[in-house]
Formats: structure tokens, C-alpha cells, sequence
């Protein structure tokens, strides 16, 4: 079972995440750029199919959080923080096992999200909206 990444616009018709994520340094995450939607449309999404690596050797796909290695939980969170500063409309965003379902939605700012991010908070079974972009230019 790996861990998953999903990164898409909130909205219908939103466009430009795949040309922000193309333009990450390149310290960041990489991540694919898919034409799918699990928010049940067509449109851009991105994805890191496996991001295994993240994850402290005491991750257990049954915790409440995900448990990442201090390194990987700042390179995260500096990714979302990145993402979410250059592309300022509404995003979902899920971290999770694959084909585990999602079972609570919770509204976060970009700040909140990049903090979760950090602090190995991010829930197992979570999508997060982010609508407000109140936090800073980068992480």
C-alpha cells in the first residue's frame, strides 16, 4: 500500500496548477500531472503516486495522522506552502493511503495546511479545502 498525494483545483474550470507545479524549485516535491479528477470532473489534478519515502519508519496506515521524518514533514509542508502561494484559488488536497477513502472534509488556510504539513498532522483519511490564502508568499 503506498502513500498518495492529490493536488487539484476545488473548482470547475480552474486552470493553471499543472504550469505552477512545472515551475516548483526543484527542492520540492515532484509531482505528475494527471487530466482526471477524483472530485468527480475532468480537469488537472497533480499526484505523487508513491510517496513512501516520506514516511518515518513508525508510520502505521491504521494512525489518525500520517508519521513523516522531520526532513520530509518541511519539504512537505514547503511544497503546499509553495503551491498554495502561487496558485490562489481553491485547492483539495489529500494525503493518503491508496484506495483509502475519505472520510472527513475539513476547511484549512494555507498556512493551517502547511503546519499540519510540518508537524506530522496531516489525517489519514482527510481532504482538505483550502479557500483562504492569508499566509505567507512562501514557507
Amino acid at each position: 500500500m503506498c502513500l498518495t498525494i492529490t493536488i487539484e483545483p476545488f473548482q470547475a474550470n480552474a486552470g493553471g496548477l499543472s504550469a505552477i507545479a512545472s515551475s516548483m524549485p526543484a527542492a520540492l516535491l515532484r509531482f505528475d500531472h494527471e487530466r482526471r479528477s477524483w472530485l468527480g470532473r475532468q480537469g488537472p489534478r497533480l499526484r505523487v503516486g508513491c510517496a513512501c519515502e516520506l514516511l518515518a519508519e513508525s508510520a502505521d496506515w491504521n494512525a489518525p495522522t500520517h508519521d513523516m521524518t522531520p526532513d520530509a514533514a518541511s519539504r512537505l509542508a514547503a511544497t503546499l506552502a509553495w503551491i498554495t502561494s502561487h496558485y490562489r484559488a481553491p485547492l483539495a488536497v489529500e494525503v493518503v493511503w491508496d484506495g483509502d477513502g475519505i472520510e472527513v472534509e475539513e476547511q484549512v488556510d494555507a498556512t493551517a495546511l502547511a503546519e499540519l504539513a510540518r508537524t506530522s498532522r496531516l489525517g489519514t483519511r482527510t481532504r482538505y479545502v483550502v479557500r483562504d490564502y492569508s499566509g505567507p508568499v512562501s514557507a
